[in-house]
């Protein structure tokens, strides 16, 4: 997925998105922190959930 189908999900999503595996391979070109600014910028950021390694998400079911 490049940073448009990114976006284009988020946007079409009616929940929020866990953007995992960041920076895990060094072709990836898209870092955490470009993902926020790219978010901030299309007030998309309150959508999605960006881990830093190690971090725990607890997803509750309803």
């Amino acid at each position: 997925m490049d940073i448009n189908d990114i976006l284009k999900f988020v946007k079409n999503t009616s929940g929020k998105v866990i953007a995992n595996h960041m920076e895990s391979i060094n072709h990836c070109p898209l870092t955490r922190k470009k993902l926020r600014k790219i978010l901030i910028k299309n007030n998309l950021i309150n959508k999605v959930i960006i881990p830093e390694d190690g971090d725990v998400i607890e997803i509750a079911s309803r």
